[in-house]
């Protein structure tokens, strides 16, 4: 008889667990469903993520080229600066030269006929 109630035991544990089964299932749709949700926002966030990053790289590069522009606007200056000191020194070269030549002409001027320049030489003379 023990086998009878062991057989039976077994027996309604095993219709008890395929009556089960139908809850089972729902809860498994269940978790499924709720998988699926978070699933989704998962998905969302990191959409949401990915289109933040988006526009920081688009912001980084609207900065890059402002930048590049100042830094343009920047060496344009101090080339200007630097020409502007060049020509500038060149011209106060330019004068001294003008200078010099006008002293030795009025020297030549006023040591008189005696000392000339030869036109066609370039040599001087004394005469």
């Amino acid at each position: 008889m023990v086998f009878g109630r062991e057989k039976a035991a077994k027996a309604a544990q095993e219709i008890a667990d395929h009556l089960n089964i139908p809850e089972k299932i729902k809860g498994l749709q269940e978790a499924q469903v709720i998988i699926a949700k978070e699933l989704k926002k998962f998905r969302d966030q990191t959409n949401n993520s990915l289109e933040s990053i988006r526009l920081e790289i688009a912001n980084l590069r609207a900065d890059m080229r402002v930048a590049r522009a100042e830094i343009g606007l920047e060496v344009a200056g101090k080339t200007i600066e630097i020409v502007n000191s060049v020509q500038s020194d060149f011209n106060r070269r330019v004068e001294q030269i003008a200078v010099n030549v006008a002293v030795l002409e009025h020297s030549v001027k006023t040591i008189g006929p005696s000392f000339q320049i030869g036109e066609n030489t370039g040599q001087t003379s004394n005469t």
